[in-house]
């Protein structure tokens, strides 16, 4: 089916319309039932696992028995940040105008500033071919809406320019090729597109996808084995749709369509299995030869992420509705083992003069009764103020003045919109 323009204006629509409608929301959790909607894992130490939930960053040395909680604040980002953790252990988090690292196991963060250059971070993923660096990917919020990578570890950044007049919405990177690179998003007409470098972004070309050539996608996975099989989640109305392509993004299979938030996928290690879900259609898992997909054996109301590790297959969950926020399977999906509750969160200890240590006490008193957590004893019984953020999406938009170009204010809205978007990514 082809869509008009009539159409492809109404998606940009809901994506300025969900833009407007974050930039009314609180910091704290975003306004939204507290959440955990992205796991991930040291590259260098499977026991060491990040989630990323609506009220802050998350991390477990003990492979996700037990979870301590970093406040949005200390980090510097408000929304939902890209997440990737580099060998090492140090958790990258990427954001409107900034990169944070961590040190001293999350007690501490340093900064590597993007506004200088009006750029906005959309997307991480590490760089196979180093796990110790990663690659962000960044737009500008003007006119030219140029797009960059940013190869970069703890010590700096190597700026690569991608293209200018395009929306990108994802990033991954061929395990099996490390020069072979894709960006999923809109291009100039708003027609979704991916684009394919074979030489770490020295050279580009732009393929369009189809069908659904006007819905946002993502590109989800990279098969571990073969470079040119990749996965791309598309966002429709009432329905979310999976893609997979055998030629690098040449030509498209429309394999499995989740009624609902398709927010789950996750790619099996050795590239054989997938498995999708979301909170109306729970999880389903197919071999990657035939995509026939069923039903997982143990039914989840809420899912949030998946995440597929030599271990086994993790889940994210709403507790109020399935009892657990982190559980694992070891048979591929048939039943899951619950691993932990949100209630059991504690707050990161940090020394008082850590970034951490001396901003996330004021914040945590709200968190923990947000998600039902126990306090510290001592702790006091009144909440202190949380100071607004500076530098949000919503406080740049606010802060342009009303004869600002339309560009200016398209770029701004759709920031916002990516951010949401992330929340497909898990």
């Amino acid at each position: 089916m082809r869509y008009t323009a009539r159409v492809r204006g109404m998606r940009l629509g809901g994506l300025v319309l969900t833009a407007l409608c974050l930039c009314g929301a609180p910091a704290l959790a975003n306004g939204r039932y507290p959440n955990a909607d992205q796991l991930l894992v040291d590259p260098g130490d499977p026991s060491h696992l990040v989630l990323r939930a609506t009220f802050g960053t998350l991390d477990s040395r003990d492979g996700g028995s037990h979870w301590s909680w970093i406040c949005e604040e200390a980090i510097g980002y408000v929304g939902d940040p890209a997440l990737t953790v580099l060998r090492g252990g140090s958790v990258l988090s990427a954001y409107l105008g900034g990169v944070a690292f961590s040190t001293e196991g999350g007690c501490s963060w340093s900064q590597v500033p993007l506004d200088a250059v009006r750029r906005y971070a959309v997307d991480v993923t590490l760089d196979p071919s180093d796990p110790g660096r990663a690659w962000v990917l960044a737009s500008s919020l003007d006119v030219r809406r140029h797009v960059s990578l940013l190869d970069l570890d703890v010590t700096g950044a190597n700026t690569v320019p991608v293209v200018d007049d395009f929306t990108p919405s994802t990033l991954e990177v061929a395990a099996s090729r490390p020069q072979r690179i894709y960006v999923a998003g809109f291009d100039g007409a708003l027609m979704a597109s991916l684009l394919m470098s074979d030489d770490r972004g020295s050279s580009w070309e732009l393929r369009y996808v189809h069908p659904y050539e006007a819905l946002a996608m993502y590109v989800s996975a990279v098969d571990p084995i073969d470079p040119d099989t990749l996965y791309l989640r598309v966002d429709d109305r009432t329905s979310d749709h999976l893609l997979v392509s055998r030629d690098a993004g040449q030509t498209w299979a429309d394999v499995f369509t989740l009624e609902g938030e398709m927010l789950g996928f996750a790619l099996a290690p050795d590239g054989k299995h997938v498995a999708l879900g979301g909170p109306s259609g729970g999880v389903h898992v197919a071999a990657t030869s035939d995509f026939a997909f069923q039903p997982a054996g143990a039914p989840v109301q809420s899912l949030r992420c998946l995440t597929w590790t030599a271990r086994g297959l993790f889940a994210c969950a709403q507790e109020s509705l399935d009892g657990w926020t982190l559980a694992l399977s070891t048979d591929a999906g048939q039943s899951f083992t619950p691993l932990w509750h949100v209630q059991d969160l504690v707050p990161l200890a940090c020394e008082a003069s850590s970034t951490t240590g001396a901003t996330c006490p004021r914040a945590w008193l709200d968190v923990a009764s947000r998600i039902g957590a126990d306090l510290e004893p001592g702790a006091p019984t009144e909440v202190p103020p949380v100071p607004k953020a500076e530098g949000s999406s919503c406080e740049l938009v606010r802060r342009v003045r009303p004869g600002a170009p339309r560009a200016t204010l398209l770029g701004l809205l759709l920031a916002g919109a990516v951010w949401r978007l992330r929340a497909r990514r898990s």
